[in-house]
């Protein structure tokens, strides 16, 4: 109880939630829906009020067929529990493949049924082209398919830590200002890759902020 106010304490002084990711790429701390509901609960004992779903958990919905047929309770499930703990639930998709459209919808739906804050998405899917011709492709897709699906989770564009691949913080916040319904995500640990060890000291996460 001591820790759970503690957190919540800094968190209010902060003026943001705190969260966790969902472990490592590939390697999730939730592997399934009962132990993603566990691990809300962990959280709501230290006193954490974020959770960054991994696209691993929901590996069994194909199409939307499956959402509605296979897996809407649970999806409730989840919703209606982090609801009560007062945990936001965001979702990560870590590649998207060459053409998204199919698989961004159905995982906006996911985070829509979710009444997820954000799902975060690496802007690389079209890899085998000039970044600049990338860039204009990235901006158009996102915005037509948030024009289409009129989803309430914003989509959150994020760093990547490869450099030649469009996802640099110029990058992210050129989309960012091209597209509806988006918001930067920063990962600092693909800022410091693509900087070859650039974050060293205050000042330089300073400059990034």
């Amino acid at each position: 109880m001591l820790i759970r106010k503690k957190s919540l304490k800094i968190q209010e002084r902060l003026g943001m939630n705190i969260g966790v990711a969902y472990g490592i790429h590939r390697i999730p701390v939730a592997k399934n829906i009962d132990q993603a509901l566990e691990v809300l609960r962990e959280l709501y004992q230290i006193g954490f009020k974020a959770l960054v779903l991994p696209r691993e958990l929901f590996a069994g919905i194909k199409d939307m067929t499956d959402l509605y047929k296979d897996y809407y309770g649970d999806l409730l499930r989840l919703k209606n529990i982090a609801k009560k703990l007062s945990i936001d639930l965001s979702l990560h998709l870590s590649r998207l493949p060459d053409t998204p459209d199919d698989t961004l919808k159905l995982y906006s739906t996911i985070a829509s049924v979710m009444d997820c804050r954000i799902v975060t998405i690496h802007p690389n899917f079209y890899s085998r082209m000039p970044e600049d011709q990338a860039l204009r492709l990235v901006v158009h897709k996102i915005n037509e398919i948030v024009n289409e699906l009129r989803v309430k989770a914003k989509i959150g564009i994020e760093t990547t830590g490869r450099l030649g691949e469009t996802g640099s913080l110029d990058n992210v916040i050129d989309i960012c200002r091209r597209t509806s319904n988006t918001e930067p995500v920063i990962n600092w640990g693909h800022v410091h890759a693509r900087g070859a060890g650039y974050l060293k000291t205050q000042q330089d996460f300073i400059n990034v902020i």
